[in-house]
Formats: structure tokens, sequence, C-alpha cells
């Protein structure tokens, strides 16, 4: 006996055409209850909103994860504050950011000197390194 069955939720749906690179707001997506058919859609508000769009969408499109990204919490060429902590001691000094990252990820940093330094990007224009 065939059994077919089917998954009904609320799904994250745009209201308007937005342009990539647009920071989602609260008013620019709503929900419509739609068949689950793909993995990865949004469900919840909190999902989308403050993400960054990396492909322009038309109104009424699905949203789905793989169409977002976190915001940058560097941007290549921001000028950035190196944090250096251990055991004991504390350093700070500043450069400019080689690539653009979100928090978390790795970020490349030149100094003053010209020194190429790694570190994590956290938001406000922060880098830690690791000593």
């Amino acid at each position: 006996m065939p059994v077919h069955v089917t998954v009904s939720v609320d799904v994250l749906i745009t209201n308007k055409p937005l342009a990539q690179g647009h920071v989602l707001q609260a008013d620019d997506i709503s929900s419509q209850n739609a068949e689950l058919t793909q993995t990865g859609i949004l469900t919840s508000p909190s999902q989308a909103i403050g993400k960054v769009l990396k492909n322009s969408v038309g109104a009424g499109q699905v949203l789905k994860q793989d169409i977002l990204r976190a915001p940058y919490a560097v941007t290549q060429g921001q000028a950035v504050q190196l944090k250096v902590e251990g055991t004991g001691f504390s350093i700070r000094s500043e450069g400019h950011a080689l690539n653009n990252a979100e928090d978390g990820q790795a970020v490349k940093v030149k100094t003053p000197s010209g020194q190429v330094v790694s570190g994590t990007a956290r938001p406000d224009g922060l880098v830690e390194i690791r000593p």
C-alpha cells in the first residue's frame, strides 16, 4: 500500500523585490503556509532578520538558508583594532583588514609596519589574535 506524506508549515517569503546585499528587516518578510518540499527553508523571522541577501530576490520568493549570510563584522580596507591577550598581558594595536569576514571568521590584517597577521573577526572592527 503506497503512502504519501506531506508536511505543511509556515515558511518565510519576501514581501517585495530586494537587491543583493540588502539587510533583511521585519517588514521585508512575511509567513505563508506551504508544503515543505526542500531542506533549508526558513520558518522563523529570527532566522532571517539582520541577515544579508547573497543575491537579488523577487517578491513572494521563499527564503532559504543558502541565499543569506551573516553581516560582515570586518570589511576589506576597514581600519581595525588588533587585540592580543594572554596570561598577565594585553596588547592593542591597529591595522587594516585585507579581507571581509563575518563574526568568528579568519581575517588577515596589515599593520602600520607592513606585517600581515591573522586573527578572528569580532563585531565593531575588533580582531582577536592568539599569542
